[in-house]
């Protein structure tokens, strides 16, 4: 059995490319809902510019909790 030991700035870091990957998708997501016509998306997409406010400054402040916690609202968007 073989055991690894992250340290606290390597779990960071990949969290930090995980949230940032979640981003991009929801991004791209944000696109679709405003290519939509009639502007049927219009709620869907302000609550995805919300949630990307919260997870970009959980990146700018390095707040581990906060990542966590938009890593996982994220990562529910569709």
């Amino acid at each position: 059995m073989r055991t690894t030991i992250q340290t606290s700035n390597q779990s960071s870091t990949d969290l930090t490319h995980d949230l940032l990957k979640e981003i991009s998708r929801v991004k791209d997501l944000l696109n679709l809902y405003h290519s939509l016509p009639n502007n049927v998306g219009i709620i869907a997409s302000q609550r995805l510019k919300i949630h990307l406010a919260h997870a970009e400054k959980a990146i700018q402040d390095n707040d581990i909790i906060q990542m966590l916690q938009m890593y996982g609202i994220l990562k529910e968007c569709q």
